[in-house]
């Protein structure tokens, strides 16, 4: 392991908050909610809490935070049959009594060959978590490889709690950030370079648990058009932990140094959007779009950033969402040909413990404001609580996951398809 640094803090975040049926629920606006899958008890994986991914034969896959054969999280697929999904179970971790990852965190991210890499925020051989590739093999088998356990020195140095998901260069390398650990406790940027069958671990940015202005706790990096690391902080911006967040970027000066720079420091006025959660997209003209926690009118929302020509950002607030409203942690962003948005919130304004089941929702370009749709609110029987945003297939159809299912909050999750 190897280890650079530059500056920020925290501790992990707490896990926010049978047998397949299919549901329909119709929505103002017509779209149409289809539940593909139910965990159920939990034997094929329970509490989904990412975004799916699609394979090049539109299969999906995703990942449970728990549940499986040994109780400590999976990897799962859906398979299109007859207008709809079959799952089957792709891979169930054993937890660090094997030396293997447990609670994978995060979406997965695909190589050319088909393979996946993900992480788990706990297990692997010092039980601070893992990245993990699992292999395509003949019939439909999966072979799963531990590249990396974390706290490889005996300390969290290397980095803690890995979440969100991976990011490939050009080259090969994966990288990704842990929310806690790094040289300064407050969570890392770290690299993993493939050199003859093994993998080693750089660490690119350390944050500072103090809570300094470079902010705290990653939560979600991407590569813009220029080939620099852009990521988000959850806390920090000011010299207290308990700042808004930042968006930060890496700039590579040569090869394996990177410098950090903070490009924006949210701040805590109630005027506009604060905390952003991992949800990072970016367009073509190098806009880059996240999701933000609470703020504005109460809510959460969507925040926009735009290089200026002369250099820096313009900054603005998309849309936030009304008081009770609020957003959870990695809400991916979908994107269409005619620039609308796509993403889930975990709670809206009623039911399921008063906080809400949870919507998904669309933003349409406007002139001044954008305008927000609700697509589809659920109600508990048909899932509560998406989390990890949606995807969008060829056709405008969204697909995402629920961490819970039913009214009491029991239920190990659904995945869904809103059908506009």
């Amino acid at each position: 392991m190897k280890t650079k640094s530059c500056l920020a803090a925290s501790w992990p975040l707490t896990q926010f908050m049978a047998t397949l049926l299919l549901a329909f629920a119709p929505f103002a606006h017509g779209a149409t909610e289809t539940v593909l899958h139910d965990f159920g008890s939990g034997s094929d994986g329970k509490y989904p809490a990412s975004a799916l991914i699609f394979d090049s034969a539109g299969n999906l896959y995703g990942t449970t935070m728990n549940g499986g054969s040994a109780g400590f999280g999976t990897v799962f697929k859906l398979t299109p049959n007859d207008g709809g999904f079959t799952e089957s179970l792709v891979y169930s971790f054993l937890g660090s009594a094997k030396d293997d990852g447990a609670s994978p965190q995060g979406a997965l991210t695909a190589d050319a060959a088909g393979n996946f890499y993900g992480v788990t925020s706990y297990g692997g051989r010092y039980n601070c978590g893992t990245v993990f590739k699992l292999t395509a093999g003949s019939g439909g088998s999966w072979t799963e490889s531990v590249l990396y356990s974390f706290c490889a020195d005996g300390r969290p140095s290397d980095g803690d709690f890995p979440s969100g998901k991976l990011i490939f260069d050009s080259s090969g390398n994966l990288y990704g950030v842990s929310q806690t650990g790094g040289a300064y406790g407050g969570g890392s940027v770290f690299q993993l370079t493939p050199a003859s069958g093994k993998w080693t671990e750089t660490v690119l940015c350390s944050f500072d648990r103090a809570g300094r202005l470079s902010g705290n706790q990653p939560v979600g990096i991407i590569f813009d058009n220029a080939g620099n690391i852009d990521g988000v902080t959850l806390f920090g911006g000011t010299k207290y932990y308990n700042g808004a967040g930042v968006v930060f970027q890496l700039v590579q000066s040569s090869p394996g140094h990177w410098t950090q720079t903070v490009i924006h420091r949210f701040g805590i006025n109630g005027k506009n959007l604060e905390t952003p959660t991992g949800g990072l997209m970016l367009d073509a003209a190098g806009n880059l779009y996240m999701t933000m926690s609470r703020g504005g009118r109460g809510g959460g929302g969507v925040v926009e950033l735009s290089p200026k020509s002369g250099g820096g950002f313009t900054v603005q607030d998309l849309f936030s969402f009304n008081g009770p409203e609020s957003f959870g942690f990695y809400e991916g962003i979908a994107s269409d040909s005619a620039g609308n948005l796509y993403s889930a919130s975990p709670v809206d304004g009623g039911g399921c413990d008063n906080s809400g089941c949870g919507f998904v929702y669309k933003l349409s370009p406007g002139s001044p404001h954008w305008t927000a749709t609700k697509l589809a609110t659920f109600h508990g029987w048909d899932g509560a609580h998406p989390i990890g945003g949606v995807i969008l297939d060829s056709k405008g159809n969204l697909y995402g996951v629920t961490y819970y299912r039913d009214p009491g909050l029991k239920g190990a999750g659904v995945v869904f398809q809103i059908t506009p």
